[in-house]
């Protein structure tokens, strides 16, 4: 009788625990994408504004170091099949 009270406390932190972990790596992940594809715009002008550069450079830069980065990946992934 003893058994199926700890059996009963160990599952049930258990599926806390793993609820916390989904929960945890979900808000992270929506966190840095978030900010990555759309948190960049917002300071856009600011960067245009202190160094002088046209929206046209500001916007490439995002765009040049996503083509820069993704053939490194993509060779990456080839190369482990």
């Amino acid at each position: 009788m003893g058994n199926t009270n700890l059996t009963t406390t160990f599952a049930s932190q258990k599926k806390s625990s793993q609820t916390f972990i989904i929960a945890t790596a979900f808000l992270s992940i929506f966190a840095i994408v978030g900010f990555a594809l759309y948190g960049l715009p917002f300071f856009y002008d600011s960067f245009s504004k202190e160094f002088g550069w046209s929206r046209t450079i500001v916007t490439s830069g995002n765009a040049l170091g996503k083509l820069l980065v993704a053939p490194l990946f993509c060779r990456r992934f080839i190369q482990d099949e």
